[in-house]
């Protein structure tokens, strides 16, 4: 997660979102994701704290081998390739519906025009496979 300012990932920016969506939702999320630059043994006692069951955030300059292997475990790579996942379609959405600067004014200005472009780019998506369909 990057803050808004900085630029740069910040450790307490992503546990401030994990409890708004613990408190949004009524519970918190099973698995939080991260990048290996939110890494420390601090975060992941935090996040566990707040809820969280299965915290996937690598430690690259580990040498422990029980890390290792708990870095290796099923879980732990899937919540890996899901976040590396969500910051392609992020980047997708940005350069195709130019979403890098919202039109509107405020928080919630700004979610209706990314919930703009995720319906646009779902209608954009629904066309391919239906013209797929149709030619194929």
């Amino acid at each position: 997660m990057r803050c808004a300012g900085s630029g740069r990932p910040t450790r307490p920016c992503c546990w401030k979102r994990c409890a708004c969506i613990s408190n949004g939702w009524g519970r918190a999320p099973e698995l939080l994701a991260g990048d290996a630059g939110f890494y420390s043994a601090k975060n992941e006692r935090e996040a566990r704290a707040l809820g969280v069951q299965r915290v996937s955030i690598p430690n690259r300059s580990t040498h422990s081998t029980a890390r290792r292997q708990h870095q290796k475990k099923r879980w732990f790579r899937k919540g890996q390739k899901w976040r590396t996942g969500c910051e392609g379609r992020i980047s997708v959405l940005k350069r195709r519906h130019r979403l890098n600067r919202s039109r509107y004014r405020g928080e919630e200005g700004m979610q209706r025009w990314v919930g703009f472009g995720v319906v646009a780019d779902t209608l954009i998506n629904m066309g391919k496979v239906l013209a797929s369909r149709r030619n194929g």
